[in-house]
């Protein structure tokens, strides 16, 4: 029973440190609001089936220089904003720690029927679904994520660890994974790390021997990816 309240003890405190870090950001966010040129007039309904589209007079523009044209967004048709899921681990959380992250996911709902090219919004929002194992509403969120600022490499190894681990997709995992590298080359030695452990953690032997491989091309002094390529190939 100790060990079990020790827990809860443990995760109300990482929520509370949570959101005090997301309350500092959003005031210091709303100071700068005020100095910035609203892009659009955005609302935030939820259809009858319970999926958000975010509308406005006409689609989303994104920021660009004055000499680039504007490039319009498509609406978002994911998850519902302020839907935190229905994972029974949910109901083991203390009710004033779900308070909290319902406050969060409020202020996130009306900084993006603010501004929906809000890049930083939608990965919070994604990393806040995915805390309470609401794997849909974190893929909704980093997808469109991806939309709003396509060259950010961590949406794709979001995505790319989501997709592997949790919603059990290789494919778009591994697609995911090789664009962060493309977008990232400099880093592209840690990625391909990252790929062959997927695979060698879900028993894709050849997979993971091709990516440590690859990953042994660009650091051919690193013992340990010698040590794993060797080991997979017995």
């Amino acid at each position: 029973m100790k060990k079990v309240l020790g827990i809860g003890f443990l995760i109300w405190v990482a929520l509370v440190g949570i959101s005090g870090f997301y309350f500092w950001f959003s005031g210091h966010k709303i100071e700068l609001a005020a100095e910035k040129e609203k892009a659009s007039e955005v609302a935030v309904t939820a259809s009858t089936t319970g999926n958000p589209k975010i509308t406005t007079n006409s689609e989303h523009p994104v920021r660009q220089a004055q000499d680039k044209p504007i490039v319009k967004l498509p609406k978002y048709t994911g998850q519902i904003i302020n839907m935190i899921g229905d994972d029974p681990m949910i109901s083991q959380l203390p009710a004033s720690a779900i308070a909290i992250k319902r406050v969060q996911l409020t202020h996130l709902s009306a900084s993006l029927s603010e501004d929906s090219n809000d890049f930083n919004s939608w990965m919070a929002l994604g990393n806040f679904k995915k805390f309470f194992n609401n794997f849909i509403g974190a893929r909704d969120a980093w997808e469109y994520a991806k939309i709003v600022a396509p060259n950010q490499p961590l949406t794709y190894l979001n995505l790319a660890n989501l997709y592997g681990y949790y919603l059990k997709e290789p494919q778009k995992a591994e697609s995911n994974f090789l664009t962060a590298i493309s977008i990232d080359s400099q880093n592209a030695y840690g990625g391909l790390n990252s790929i062959a452990n997927y695979y060698k953690d879900f028993g894709f032997k050849d997979k993971a021997i091709e990516f440590y491989k690859k990953a042994l091309e660009l650091n051919p002094n690193d013992s340990s990816l010698m040590v794993e390529i060797q080991r997979l190939s017995e």
